[in-house]
């Protein structure tokens, strides 16, 4: 188990989930919108957050969209 810089205990030294805190970490070091997909389960909210507490908007609040409840006829309008 590693403490990350944003604060979050992780495990595995897996070469997809380092990529994927490389990612992470170049993506909060700018203000470009992110979007993180992936199976249920993968820890995409944990990313997300990380993500969120490393960027220059730490202190502003942190907002959770769940795309999958969306209707796609309020996508299509």
């Amino acid at each position: 188990i590693e403490e990350s810089k944003a604060g979050f205990q992780l495990v595995g030294r897996a070469t997809a989930l380092q990529e994927v805190l490389s990612k992470a970490a170049r993506a909060s070091e700018t203000d470009a919108t992110v979007l993180i997909d992936g199976e249920t389960g993968t820890g995409k909210e944990v990313i997300a957050n990380a993500i969120h507490k490393l960027s220059s908007r730490h202190q502003g609040p942190f907002i959770k969209v769940n795309c999958g409840a969306i209707p796609d006829s309020l996508l299509a309008s």
